[in-house]
Parts: structure tokens; C-alpha cells; sequence
């Protein structure tokens, strides 16, 4: 991942997810071919670093089938806050954090304050931003 960012109108959070590799995700074709790059969302609604809201999105990737090859593909990872609380949905102007965890083939850990070490997958990575939720 190399950002990620809050759509405070669409209620929707999302990152992009860089594909570096052209093959270890699985063959490509219908499901279960394949794998799955997840990313647990982490909403601090009032800007006081307690995660108000989690979801998890994901995107399918497979291995490469194209003859020339030229990596790097970016797919987006996204979900909608519909289900937040009031707190998450009232766009006020006001500032808050977006923590995203990426990992392969699993699904993230929880959002914990800790240091991000605890938090990172072997395949993945964590970005935290910071959020304005315009009205």
C-alpha cells in the first residue's frame, strides 16, 4: 500500500494495493483460484487514537498471464462505513484517523495502538492517515 484515504460523502474507505510480483498469488482463473489481499480499516472517529469503527476489504489478485510483463499493477481495497457509528458518519469538518493493515492470503490482525512491529504481517504492510470528514 502506498495510501489510503476516507471519501467522508460516500462513506468509504480505501487503499490502493501495489502488485509487485508476477506470480505466488495462484493461477488465474475463476475461484478459488487465486488469493486475496485483505485490509482491516481502522476508523478513529474523534481523533483520540481509540478505533471507533473496523472493517475489512479485500481484492482478488492472481498470477500473471500476460506475455511481457511490467509490473507494478495497483488495485484498490476498499469498504464502506455504513454500518459506523454516528460519531464515523457526522461530517463536521472535524479531524480523526484512517489505520490500514495489509496482509496476503490472511486476514489482518485487530487495530492495536502498539508499535506498528506488533501489528505487521510478514506480506503487508500498516499506514496510518490522518482523516477530515467534510460535510
Amino acid at each position: 500500500m502506498n495510501g489510503c484515504g476516507y471519501h467522508p460523502q460516500a462513506e468509504m474507505v480505501a487503499c490502493d494495493v501495489e502488485i509487485l510480483r508476477t506470480s505466488w498469488y495462484g493461477p488465474f482463473g475463476c475461484d478459488p483460484a487465486g488469493s486475496f489481499e485483505y485490509v482491516r480499516f481502522c476508523l478513529d472517529c474523534n481523533d483520540d487514537f481509540i478505533w471507533d469503527y473496523v472493517t475489512l476489504g479485500f481484492v482478488h489478485v492472481t498470477n500473471n498471464v500476460a506475455v511481457n510483463p511490467r509490473p507494478s499493477w495497483y488495485h484498490l481495497a476498499y469498504a464502506t462505513t455504513f454500518n459506523a457509528p454516528v460519531a464515523c458518519t457526522r461530517n463536521n469538518g472535524g479531524q480523526g484517523n484512517l489505520r490500514a493493515i495489509l496482509s496476503w492470503s490472511a486476514q489482518p490482525p485487530p487495530c492495536t495502538n502498539g508499535p506498528v512491529q506488533q501489528i505487521l504481517p510478514i506480506f503487508g504492510n500498516v499506514i496510518t492517515e490522518t482523516i477530515r470528514r467534510d460535510p
